[in-house]
Parts: structure tokens; sequence; C-alpha cells
């Protein structure tokens, strides 16, 4: 078996991982999360969604890697029948669920602080690979995948969010150049989403308290 290839250097990752479980271990005072109302029309199969979540973890995230709108988690929009659903990965350290899982788009919102989520189309958005990337995360979590702990793009045997979000565009559009360049890595961080060669901004939904 070839050796794992980190994302960061061993020492980064370290420091990294040290400040993340000393959050975790603080997690004590989660909010009760809110409800809210949408007009699940205004989605498609194949978006993406993005949320700040509660909590220490997730101000970390947002605040560090969040990218322009400082979120903290993404997941992929799909569709079971008539029903919109959010395929995401999480880890057992914050939630009693862990790695790439299905469940609808209600319950992934009402995890969201109340203020802004932000829903992405993928570039070009053609129906076929919306298509592709729900399939793939569909695949995905019904084979179980757990999250990555160690945030190593180069083992796609276990996931982080971004990482599942960038795997699926690359199954969607495996001949796009800025996907696979071998020198020019994309950010593994939500301010992926800033790529305005990836993602287009759809629409914004306001979240009320």
């Amino acid at each position: 078996m070839a050796a794992r290839k980190p994302w960061a250097s061993t020492h980064t990752l370290a420091i990294y991982l040290i400040i993340l479980f000393s959050l975790v271990a603080c997690q004590g005072n989660k909010q009760a999360p809110q409800t809210t109302s949408f007009d699940s029309s205004s989605f498609q199969e194949g978006d993406f969604i993005m949320r700040r979540g509660y909590g220490l973890v997730s101000t970390f995230i947002a605040k560090n890697y969040g990218g322009t709108h400082q979120q903290s988690h993404v997941g992929i929009v799909v569709k079971r029948e008539a029903k919109l659903s959010v395929i995401h990965s999480i880890s057992k350290q914050l939630s009693n669920k862990e790695g790439v899982i299905e469940e609808s788009l209600e319950t992934f919102i009402a995890d969201a602080q109340p203020g802004n989520l932000y829903i992405y189309s993928p570039r070009p958005g053609s129906n076929p690979q919306r298509q592709l990337i729900a399939k793939t995360a569909k695949r995905l979590a019904a084979a179980n995948t757990p999250f990555d702990m160690e945030f190593n793009v180069q083992d796609t045997t276990q996931l982080f969010c971004t990482e599942l979000v960038l795997y699926c565009l690359k199954k969607a559009s495996p001949h796009d150049s800025l996907l696979n360049h071998p020198l020019k890595p994309l950010s593994k961080g939500l301010d992926l989403f800033d790529d305005s060669r990836l993602f287009s901004l759809k629409f914004v939904l306001s979240k009320k308290q």
C-alpha cells in the first residue's frame, strides 16, 4: 500500500488537530437549532448549500477556512423522487452521525445559525453534470464513506466536506484541467467556493431567529 500523503505538513496538521479537538472538548454549549421556511423549487439537484453551524468548532472553521461568507460546512443537494435532501460529510466528534450521510434539506438548514445560507451552482451547471454529481454523492452515502480526520486529499476512501464536493465534481468532469491540474491544487477550505471558475452564487437563503 502506498504511503499516505497528508494535505498539510505533519507539523501544521498536528497543530490544527490539537486546536480542533480542544474546541470539540468545549462544545457543550451548542445552541438549539431553529426552524425556517423556504421555497424548495429554488433548489436543483447538484446545487451546493453552505451553512454556518453552532459551537466553537464551527466558528473556528468559518473564521479561518470559511471563505468570503465565513461559512463552516457544505453539502450537496440531491433528489429522492419528489423530495430534496442533502448529502454531506460530518465528524462523529461533532454529531451523533459520522461520515458521508444523507438527510432532509429541512434538517440540514435547521442545523444552521440564523443568518444567511449560500447556495451555489456548479459551472457550467448542465443537467448531465448535476446528475453525475448527485449520483456520485448518493453512492458515497450508500457506502457509508467515513469522515477524513486526517484531511488527506490523496486518499479518497475517507472524505471531509469540501473533499466530498471536489471528489463529486471531478467524477462529473473528469477532463476538466482546472479540477485535475497536478501543479495547481485547489483550496480545500470553504474558500474553494470563492473560485468563480468552478461555482456561481445562485441565491442566498435568509434564516430568521
